[in-house]
């Protein structure tokens, strides 16, 4: 048995490896109509997180686009072989490279984060706070606000 060496688009994808087990485990249902019900559920749900998503984006494209954190520092680590980039909208602390925790705040480092991009995390940020209270005062079903919340989480810390 040879393993195929995997590309850089599908290598993105294995990060949803963990989103892709939640989904499975969080959907078996005891009939065939409780795991459609619970699976569709869960779409609903990420579906309302992707939308949120999506509409943050395209409202304020030009001004976040590339995130908040632009100009990312990319760190080789010798153990993997491989480029440890910092996340795509702040630079955080725990970004597998450097784990000193100097000058960190809420996992921001604050010595790389000049003050505009400190606006840009606070709209996500708020952005995330009203989705999560939309999510649990509007009457939704308690697996759609697990889906919703657990992807916009995901999707504000990627």
């Amino acid at each position: 048995l040879r393993l195929q060496e995997v590309s850089t688009v599908q290598r993105e994808y294995l990060g949803y490896w963990g989103s892709m087990l939640l989904q499975f485990l969080f959907c078996i249902g005891p009939t065939l109509g409780a795991s459609t019900k619970s699976t569709l559920e869960g779409w609903l749900g990420t579906a309302l997180a992707t939308l949120n998503m999506m509409l943050l984006n395209n409202a304020f494209g030009p001004w976040l686009s590339g995130g908040a954190y632009q100009n990312r520092i990319e760190f080789f680590d010798n153990s993997t072989g491989s480029l440890v980039p910092t996340s795509k909208w702040l630079p955080l602390c725990n970004n597998g490279a450097d784990l000193s925790f100097n000058r960190c705040f809420v996992n921001m480092n604050t010595a790389l984060a000049p003050d505009a991009e400190y606006v840009k995390a606070m709209v996500v940020l708020l952005d995330f706070i009203l989705f999560v209270f939309a999510m649990l005062t509007f009457g939704f079903n308690t697996n759609v606000r697990v889906f919703s919340i657990s992807t916009h989480a995901f999707y504000v810390m990627s």
